[in-house]
């Protein structure tokens, strides 16, 4: 425990620094332990926010002389989507970059900027409006602390996106559908739509659209370009 509050507290110190864009006048104290960290991604490597999480362990590494030693693991290897957090609470990895969406068991109200007709219009309006609600309501920090976990930091993806291999003209055309929806806000919709929900992970999505295992996705646009479904499903709405 002595050890895991140590690694937190540098963490923070240095997200802070960062954030700052400053200098200390004060001279750390001199350590020269070595903490190497597991952090676990159902993301793949190219996903937009994988990649800025490699650049961000990146610079940990080189900004504490190489003490912060993070492996970032991909595609959910530690641990999968839906198990990733209780792991992290667990001790079972020591830090996730995880989603509301996939924890809205804990979060059900910390998914508001997920709901469809939400006025959020790019991942910095939501990521500015989701952090003043963090360190405004009580209510919104409370799910975080129910996880059992310390939040570094929270963002916004992009808006989501429907696309799909089959146009939509009319309400009926959506009946039977085969959709990877990406929030409970939206499976609740496409559940009124007589859609069938399948569950998968980033990585996954291609090959499921090549193999006709599933018909239509709803994930933010950065995703869309990263993984090129576009290829396939090239009906985006």
């Amino acid at each position: 425990m002595k050890k895991f509050l140590a690694i937190m507290l540098i963490l923070t110190m240095v997200f802070a620094f960062a954030a700052c864009g400053g200098s200390s006048s004060e001279e750390p104290a001199a350590d020269d332990t070595v903490y190497k960290l597991n952090l676990t991604t159902h993301d793949t490597n190219t996903a937009p926010a994988a990649v800025a999480i490699t650049e961000w362990t990146d610079k940990l590494r080189e900004e504490s002389g190489g003490r912060l030693d993070i492996t970032v693991n991909y595609n959910g290897t530690l641990a999968g989507m839906g198990d990733a957090v209780a792991m992290t609470a667990q001790g079972g990895v020591d830090l996730c970059w995880n989603t509301v969406s996939i924890n809205t068991n804990f979060c059900p109200l910390s998914e508001i900027t997920n709901y469809p007709g939400v006025n959020v219009y790019n991942s910095l309006q939501g990521t500015e409006a989701m952090i003043n609600l963090y360190n405004n309501y009580d209510c919104i920090k409370n799910e975080f602390d129910s996880m059992g976990i310390k939040v570094l930091a929270l963002h916004c993806n992009a808006p989501s996106l429907l696309s799909s291999k089959s146009v939509f003209n009319t309400v009926e055309d959506f009946k039977g559908d085969v959709i990877r929806a990406n929030s409970t806000a939206y499976m609740i919709l496409c559940e009124e739509f007589g859609m069938t929900q399948m569950a998968c992970s980033v990585g996954e999505m291609y090959e499921n659209f090549s193999k006709n295992v599933m018909n239509s996705t709803i994930v933010d646009i950065t995703l869309v370009d990263a993984m090129k479904t576009y290829e396939i499903a090239n009906n985006v709405m």
